[in-house]
């Protein structure tokens, strides 16, 4: 997938998979015994601009270690997963030290590869988490001449578990770009499979958006009509969600790749040349090679595959980059 002359390939980690600087959590170190990530391109745990470390006041609900940005906890309660079935529900809800601490760890500035830098607002009205977004802007632009390697800013504006929803934040989207556009870097929108493909699709026509990355976390209950809760939990009323505390968390793993298919046909009805990074269920080669066969998508993104099925990572990964090889030997 190139932006603007910069190739970052086909296979990258979905936001969150590898941590904020590539190192990966202490609960997938597995994925390192099956030859980790080489071959991927990295993407950056989304960061906010303030500071997400004290749940006990309601920011972020997963305890980090301030100096390794580790989880305290090897099994934190706002995280919930059946291995047999390879399903998740996390409502981890941007745990994180904020964007100025994470620059000034100088750790993105020194890759020497193509990589995205993810960045989500989640102050409570649509002028303030504009207002934080240009902060961003700014400390990122004085921040710029240190990077060793091009980037890309990932705008995530689906999160669905820091008390917003994220179709309520789909008309933001052209005024972040703006906003954004004076980096002069690659521009991505991070969108959930709740969004109208149509709204997508305006958000892509936008002369600053260089891509959509489409997938993210499914809010527990939404989308009933694709997403079997009831077999799956027992019940799609969140209050009954074993992360209920967090008000119910959101679904990852192989239930959503079907939803995810059926946005993308519908979405290239409506625009068959946006660049889309593609994540939700992707767990085998096979379910990467259909979707650029099929859905005609330029990257996929991996994430709870590393945590559940942690031997297939580097498999999906190698797949992904044997196709696109051979396509270019065929040219």
């Amino acid at each position: 997938m190139k932006l603007r002359g910069i190739d970052f390939r086909h296979a990258l980690n979905a936001s969150g998979a590898r941590n904020f600087f590539g190192d990966g959590w202490k609960q997938t170190r597995l994925v390192d015994l099956f030859g980790g990530w080489n071959g991927s391109t990295f993407v950056a745990k989304t960061t906010t601009m303030e500071a997400r470390m004290e749940p006990e006041r309601g920011l972020g609900n997963m305890r980090l270690d301030p100096v390794t940005l580790q989880p305290v906890d090897w099994f934190p309660d706002c995280i919930w997963f059946d291995f047999w079935r390879a399903i998740t529900l996390n409502a981890v809800g941007l745990s994180g030290p904020g964007a100025s601490a994470l620059l000034a760890r100088n750790l993105w500035q020194q890759r020497t590869k193509p990589f995205f830098i993810s960045f989500m607002s989640v102050a409570p009205t649509c002028e303030e988490r504009l207002a934080e977004l240009s902060t961003f802007v700014v400390l990122l632009q004085l921040e710029m001449w240190r990077f060793c390697a091009k980037f890309g800013l990932q705008t995530n504006i689906s999160c669905p578990n820091v008390g917003l929803d994220p179709r309520e934040l789909i008309p933001e989207a052209h005024s972040a770009l703006d906003i954004a556009a004076v980096l002069g870097i690659p521009l991505v929108i991070k969108i959930s499979v709740e969004a109208d493909p149509q709204d997508a699709a305006n958000i892509a026509s936008h002369p600053q958006c260089d891509a959509l990355c489409v997938g993210n976390t499914v809010k527990f209950g939404r989308l009933p009509e694709r997403i079997d809760w009831v077999g799956l939990f027992g019940t799609a009323d969140p209050a009954k969600s074993p992360l209920a505390k967090y008000g119910g968390g959101g679904l990852s793993g192989p239930p959503l790749f079907p939803v995810l298919c059926e946005w993308l046909w519908q979405y290239r009805q409506i625009d068959q040349t946006t660049p889309i990074s593609a994540c939700g269920g992707i767990f085998r080669a096979r379910d990467a090679l259909w979707l650029f066969e099929n859905r005609g998508v330029n990257a996929v993104e991996l994430g709870t595959v590393a945590t559940l099925r942690p031997w297939r990572v580097q498999r999906i990964i190698h797949a992904v980059n044997r196709y696109f090889t051979e396509k270019e030997e065929e040219c």
